[in-house]
């Protein structure tokens, strides 16, 4: 700037301390709005470095007077036969020869310290506004921050110098605000879960039957729709031996479902021929045997929604281990 490069030709290359006089009561009384605090604390520190040497300007010269009112008679007057008011007379001139150097030593004295005295003060009273400004802008971030995140980053679209004004990093300031809110909305979540408990060990084998054997009355449907007569040709004749297996399982799980314990031979061989028989090869409709699947596909979610309620067909387990869930 041009006004630090001012101050630095007057503190190291000028000797004139009435040139630094001078820039200083200019400067006071300009009120220095356009100076960086740390150039001006330069100039104090110049101008009491000037206010000591005028201090030792007036120390000077005050001894010089001392050493002339005792010191002997030049050799010429004291060859001269003078009366004690001449001797005095002589002394009082010489002495008097030395004040107009001590009175300007003095003036510097003081016009320095007066002109040091304003520019402090003018350094206290910026110092006082920035303190009061980064207090004002720190009472505008808290409240800001009420809003949240969402807030402090609106506040900086605003006033993107507010956190430096304040001494603060926003990026680091609002990424703390957000891990905060995010920790909020966890404890939030976790807070609203049902309360869990562990199922029985009855009804958590017939949940778990209820639960397997959707996927596998799946697998038939899709078998069905892909070719519904090979298929069932198939699972008669045990030659597709992965259908023959699904039909074995699914018999059996509807079986256990319906009985509650052990599957019955009779009932589980009538069964599958409602799956799939040698009449369906020829007459059977491969809409009609989607449709009983899907019935059973609904027999399995309902027993499987009476012993656990499920929250949007979410399942809940816990290390390795099923739990009902209590509204």
């Amino acid at each position: 700037m041009a006004t630090t490069q001012t101050i630095r030709n007057l503190q190291f290359g000028s000797n004139e301390p009435g040139a630094v006089l001078d820039f200083g009561r200019r400067l006071s009384s300009n009120l220095a709005q356009s100076v960086p605090s740390s150039d001006l604390n330069q100039l104090v520190n110049l101008l009491k470095q000037y206010q000591q040497f005028g201090q030792q300007q007036v120390s000077s010269g005050q001894l010089e007077q001392t050493q002339r009112a005792t010191a002997p008679l030049p050799q010429d007057l004291a060859q001269v036969k003078l009366s004690p008011q001449q001797i005095l007379g002589f002394r009082r001139g010489e002495v008097s020869a030395v004040e107009p150097t001590i009175g300007g030593a003095r003036r510097l004295v003081q016009e320095t310290e007066s002109a040091a005295g304003n520019i402090q003060r003018l350094l206290d009273n910026f110092r006082q506004t920035q303190e009061q400004l980064k207090n004002d802008v720190r009472q505008s971030i808290a409240l800001a921050a009420q809003g949240g995140s969402a807030g402090l980053e609106s506040l900086v679209k605003f006033n993107p110098d507010a956190f430096k004004t304040a001494g603060l990093d926003a990026e680091s300031y609002i990424a703390a605000i957000k891990a905060k809110e995010a920790e909020e909305k966890r404890r939030f979540e976790v807070k609203q879960q049902p309360e869990i408990k562990p199922l029985s060990g009855e009804a958590s084998k017939i949940y778990s039957i209820a639960t397997s054997m959707i996927p596998e009355i799946q697998q038939l449907k899709q078998a069905f729709k892909t070719n519904y007569k090979s298929s069932v040709s198939g699972i008669v004749s045990k030659t597709d031996r992965r259908l023959v297996k699904l039909v074995d399982q699914v018999a059996d799980k509807v079986g256990r479902l319906r009985s509650g314990g052990a599957v019955n031979k009779d009932e589980e061989a009538r069964f599958k021929r409602q799956i799939a028989s040698f009449g369906d090869i020829l007459f059977g409709r491969p809409e009609d045997a989607i449709r009983a699947l899907d019935a059973l596909i609904g027999e399995a979610q309902s027993v499987a929604q009476g012993i656990r309620p499920q929250h949007q067909g979410e399942t809940i387990i816990k290390g390795g281990r099923r739990f009902e869930i209590i509204p």
